[in-house]
């Protein structure tokens, strides 16, 4: 059930952020990052790509990295996660979207990664549960 709770939070996120204003902004940061958890021998491997860009909103520098409003999901693959900062190099001009109540709080895209995963596992759970 929380993770349906929590994919639904995220897509109100989402649908809230096409309301927000945009900016230009600047990537300061564009790089592959590996994630590992678990233990050493059943070790997993992701890889995700960590933006930071910086953008000005009345007169105020600010600084984020988030990528999607929603949420990103690392992947298995190395070079999906290359191809995401690709798009996003260093020094590169962007369209920022911020929430104008809250200029802290902005993204590059209006949108979520994972919703439908997160969906799906908690059907999966609630069935379990259900059967058990």
């Amino acid at each position: 059930m929380g993770a349906i709770l929590c994919a639904l939070y995220k897509a109100v996120q989402v649908k809230c952020s096409h309301s927000w204003s945009r900016t230009k902004g600047e990537v300061l940061e564009s790089e592959v990052v590996r994630d590992v958890s678990g233990d050493v021998q059943g070790a997993t491997r992701t890889f995700g790509a960590r933006l930071r860009y910086q953008y000005i909103v009345d007169g105020q520098k600010f600084e984020c990295g988030t990528l999607c409003v929603g949420g990103e999901l690392n992947t298995g693959s190395r070079q999906r996660a290359q191809d995401r900062c690709d798009q996003y190099p260093v020094g590169s001009q962007v369209d920022v979207y911020y929430n104008p109540k809250n200029p802290r709080k902005a993204c590059l895209e209006q949108r979520g990664e994972g919703a439908l995963i997160l969906i799906l596992i908690g059907a999966v759970f609630l069935v379990i549960g259900y059967c058990l």
